[in-house]
């Protein structure tokens, strides 16, 4: 008797559990990235616009700009942060080549920003509105509120490293 076998994929060690996607039609996200630390799960928001903590939304409300670090290199950072709807708020994460990295690609996309109960803010990917190939969606995470015009914080990917922003 001959057997054949047919194996799809990359021939690559997947780690993480599958989640459900909570907020967003199938069709809008298409992130391919790595589990989320912390157990793989984002962290819970609130449901108001100030945590306990006292962090709030309105403290992120505007444009900031800067850089964050990922598997391409140094990468230019837009966030341009609208009025809360609720207990979350529309943004929308703008990435571009900068002098240090020019090889790297432009794109875009929606995120929702919260506040968590533990006083993290929180923006989450939405969907795509332009993006380049090979590129994926990756969550940001701020320990409190921004301090004298800057905001920093973690990118949610195991490829990634920190980000820093400055309010424009």
């Amino acid at each position: 008797m001959l057997v054949f076998g047919l194996v799809a994929g990359c021939a690559q060690k997947v780690d993480g559990t599958a989640l459900p996607i909570a907020d967003a039609p199938s069709t809008s996200r298409t992130s391919k990235r790595p589990p989320l630390p912390s157990g793989g799960r984002p962290p819970s928001t609130s449901s108001s616009r100030a945590a306990p903590s006292g962090v709030s939304l309105d403290g992120v409300v505007g444009n900031w700009e800067g850089t964050y670090t990922c598997a391409q290199g140094e990468t230019g950072l837009k966030l341009q942060v609208s009025q809360p709807e609720g207990d979350s708020a529309p943004a929308i994460f703008e990435f571009y080549p900068v002098g240090s990295n020019p090889n790297a690609k432009a794109g875009k996309y929606r995120m929702k920003v919260a506040v968590s109960a533990g006083g993290q803010i929180t923006f989450t990917q939405v969907e795509w509105i332009d993006q380049p190939e090979g590129y994926f969606m990756v969550d940001l995470v701020v320990s409190g509120e921004p301090k004298d015009g800057t905001m920093t914080g973690r990118v949610l990917d195991t490829s990634c490293q920190n980000f820093s922003v400055t309010r424009k």
